[in-house]
């Protein structure tokens, strides 16, 4: 190989490098998540009870068959039948995930249908028809690894939209 040849390989690889360091963040230009509050280690029923009262929801403590948290929400005009939270993997400081579910009258059409649109066009929550026949809605919540208050605070709300707009999808079948 003559010169020339070794000289467009050094010319190529140093371009090479030098975009890899033009195109690689530094430090100061690392994406900084603004402070959005404090971040949680673990999912309480006090915390969730708190955010579920803010948004209109009446909440009651009460403990599963296997003695975990469980709160029961009652309807004060949500549309649904039932709802409660569910928390799992529970220690003295609080549980790593909670699973929020609410069910609903059976409509007098399609509920399939409804149900199939729903999980199609929805990102957060999950809907299905429950072995009894009736529409259920739920939305899991994981605090593995820290999650933010105010990212707790939006998901709870954004539950409780759907959860009305659920009802109120119901009431068109």
């Amino acid at each position: 190989m003559d010169r020339t040849g070794t000289r467009n390989r050094w010319w190529l690889a140093g371009m090479a490098a030098a975009a890899l360091i033009v195109s690689a963040p530094t430090v100061a230009e690392a994406p900084v998540a603004p402070p959005t509050g404090q971040s949680l280690a673990a999912l309480t029923p006090t915390q969730i009870t708190a955010a579920l009262e803010r948004w209109g929801m009446a909440v009651r403590l009460t403990a599963d068959a296997s003695g975990e948290p469980l709160l029961l929400v009652s309807n004060r005009g949500f549309g649904m039948e039932a709802a409660k939270v569910f928390f799992w993997s529970c220690r003295p400081t609080g549980c790593a995930s909670l699973t929020l579910w609410a069910y609903f009258p059976k409509p007098a059409g399609n509920a399939m249908a409804l149900v199939n649109h729903w999980n199609l066009r929805e990102r957060w929550s999950r809907a299905y028809i429950d072995e009894d026949g009736d529409p259920v809605l739920e939305m899991d919540i994981n605090a593995v690894g820290g999650i933010g208050s105010a990212n707790l605070d939006l998901l709870l709300e954004t539950y409780v939209r759907q959860v009305r707009r659920f009802a109120e999808s119901l009431k068109t079948i």
